[in-house]
């Protein structure tokens, strides 16, 4: 009997949370799933749900968590990610967890592809690991990382006007990212390597600050910061002139048998 009271006391508590959902103050909610931005889509609920406490106490994101890898020491993992790992994968607590991210991915596959692969599950971690193990899968795993080289190969900065040193950076670690999370990682140094021999912009003291760059920095992530901080001061008036070109393409003129009515003050 006190079972009972005990945990018909927590549904009329979890209730109430449950009015507060709509209020989290939490990370964007993810786009609908699309399946050429798998990768970026997974990464996005892992984020979504990281930003959210569960009723458990811990991230939402423990209700899907992924196995740790082999060799990983507890001790160094940071506190919320410990807290994910201790949360338990069972009870009435998990449950209600589950049911609200399962709600959450049905909602992101809705009239999706992805619909299909999880249409009949009922428990939220089987669902998610349904999709990864159909868009992780060996011939997935094949192209993704196929993708990955190919830009990789392809990607170059040569010009702030045409290809900016931001879009550069952001598809090189993209491309990283991908051979990482697929089991082929590049070391530090060969990430280094791409960075400067694809920083190709021409102009004379942005090559001498890449040598610059190259004897002093010893990370992708420092050598980014580092260059970027030259791009800003050498060609400060690109952005600039994008925002003028945007602000003018935004007034549309209007006509009525040739003559423009978009001012009617002249």
């Amino acid at each position: 009997m006190n079972l009972y009271r005990q945990e018909a006391s927590m549904h009329i508590m979890y209730a109430e949370i449950d009015e507060e959902i709509g209020n989290d103050e939490s990370a964007d909610k993810p786009n609908k799933f699309k399946y050429a931005n798998w990768n970026k889509w997974e990464e996005s609920v892992y984020i979504y749900l990281d930003s959210i406490v569960g009723k458990s106490g811990a991230p939402l994101s423990y209700v899907i968590r992924k196995d740790l890898e082999a060799g990983t020491k507890w001790e160094e993992l940071e506190r919320k990610v410990q807290q994910i790992r201790n949360a338990p994968l069972q009870g009435f607590t998990f449950n209600l967890d589950s049911k609200r991210v399962l709600t959450l991915l049905k909602e992101l596959c809705l009239d999706t592809e992805a619909e299909t692969w999880f249409c009949n599950i009922k428990c939220c971690r089987a669902a998610m690991k349904a999709l990864q193990l159909h868009y992780d899968g060996p011939d997935e795993s094949k192209r993704s990382k196929g993708e990955a080289k190919s830009k990789i190969k392809n990607v170059y900065y040569k010009h702030e006007g045409i290809f900016t040193f931001e879009k550069f950076v952001t598809n090189l670690y993209d491309a990283f990212h991908i051979l990482e999370k697929y089991g082929e990682p590049l070391y530090e140094e060969e990430n280094l390597r791409l960075l400067f021999t694809k920083s190709q912009n021409a102009h004379p003291e942005f090559k001498q600050e890449v040598v610059i760059c190259r004897s002093q920095c010893s990370t992708f992530a420092s050598a980014v910061i580092y260059l970027k901080t030259v791009v800003a001061r050498l060609f400060p008036d690109v952005a600039k002139s994008k925002s003028r070109r945007n602000v003018s393409s935004s007034k549309t003129s209007k006509e009525i048998n040739g003559v423009d009515i978009s001012d009617l003050s002249r």
